[in-house]
């Protein structure tokens, strides 16, 4: 089983920065939207939140959005289409984790090399692992804001 580990720790009011990591191995940056804390029981709001931290599976399926191949995080609650693409600010994302492999207070940036660097090691986990499954498994390790 491969293991993507979205590790998020940095929070502002509109925007969340993490880390990927691939089985342990970091990988890049990552950029969200704001974490919301989901005492409503709404959960995740399209276009304006990051998603909620727990363990999802990871497939790799077509966009036709982005028109290319690409990494679904698939079983987001109230969600579809949550895919880890390129973009600088959370402005690019809809909800989505974006690639980075430098950053600073606005976003990320070399967001496509970033990208290729995940979908690589993914790929090469996946090539390796019997079960070719992937897991993505978000975690805020500080308290987010909202």
């Amino acid at each position: 089983m491969v293991i993507v580990r979205l590790e998020r720790n940095e929070y502002t009011p509109d925007k969340t920065f993490g880390y990927f990591y691939v089985n342990g191995k970091y990988v890049c940056l990552s950029l969200e939207d704001m974490v919301r804390k989901d005492a409503a029981g709404e959960g995740k709001i399209p276009g304006r939140t990051a998603i909620p931290a727990g363990r999802y599976k990871l497939n790799i399926t077509w966009s036709h959005r982005f028109n290319k191949m690409t990494l679904e995080i698939v079983g987001v609650p109230n969600f579809t289409g949550c895919r880890c693409h390129a973009g600088n600010t959370e402005e690019d994302s809809e909800g989505c984790p974006l690639t980075g492999t430098t950053k600073d207070k606005e976003g990320v940036y070399d967001s496509r090399a970033a990208l290729q660097k995940l979908w690589e090691a993914v790929l090469k986990a996946l090539i390796t692992d019997p079960d070719r499954q992937a897991w993505i498994e978000i975690v805020d390790t500080k308290e987010p804001l909202g």
